[in-house]
């Protein structure tokens, strides 16, 4: 005791470098992002998303929550799950709208998937408008944004039905078809024309009737001119 007593201005600094200098204690909802990160990449895509299911349930922190449904985003696409990969990269820019994901890293689907999101969380889009009108446009292998860079619908023009072998045909038939041309009412315009010039060209005109309102017969008569 009298050496402790003596020694006690000794003591104290090294009691406050052994509480100082102690690890903190790491977030274990980020300890499991990271888990679940290294799951992923070992091709363990089951086990990743059990431990990134259990870092979300364990986490308050808006922007660690952010890059666990950024890692979801990234687990469903390579799961072919492209709309549920789009909805957590929506949720994830809705929780933190400063993250961004490496197109180094990740590029082609996932890039541009994640565009996407961006382009719906500028437009307000919400998740379940997403889910419930938008979901038929992320169904395939490739799909095309509904909403562009300024977060305003892109409207596509309806896309005509397309006729089978049996209407081509048909309708180049029709096309093809040629009406007689006795039949055609510009031949006989034409031909009209050519009378009334060959008459007057040989002499002939018609005189008015001599009846009716002329006071005379109603008899029409051809007379040959001088």
């Amino acid at each position: 005791m009298a050496f402790l007593r003596q020694n006690y201005s000794l003591l104290i600094p090294l009691v406050g470098i052994l509480v100082f200098s102690e690890p903190a204690l790491a977030d274990p909802s980020s300890e499991l992002l990271t888990k679940g990160i290294i799951q992923f990449g070992q091709g363990n895509m089951d086990a990743s998303k059990r431990s990134l299911e259990k870092a979300l349930a364990s986490s308050d922190d808006p922007i660690l929550k952010s890059r666990i449904h950024r890692q979801f985003g990234i687990l469903f696409e390579a799961d072919n799950q492209p709309l549920e990969s789009l909805l957590s990269f929506r949720i994830a820019l809705g929780l933190n709208p400063n993250i961004s994901l490496s197109t180094r890293e990740h590029q082609g689907r996932p890039s541009a998937l994640f565009r996407c999101a961006q382009n719906l969380d500028i437009g307000n889009f919400s998740v379940e408008t997403i889910r419930t009108q938008m979901a038929n446009k992320f169904t395939g292998e490739n799909f095309i944004c509904p909403v562009d860079s300024t977060g305003q619908k892109i409207i596509v023009a309806p896309v005509p039905a397309l006729l089978d072998l049996d209407q081509l045909k048909e309708q180049k038939e029709k096309q093809t078809k040629q009406t007689p041309w006795f039949s055609s009412a510009t031949f006989w315009i034409i031909a009209s024309i050519a009378l009334a010039g060959s008459a007057t060209a040989a002499g002939f005109y018609f005189a008015p009737p001599t009846g009716g309102d002329y006071g005379g017969s109603s008899d029409t008569t051809i007379r040959l001119s001088n």
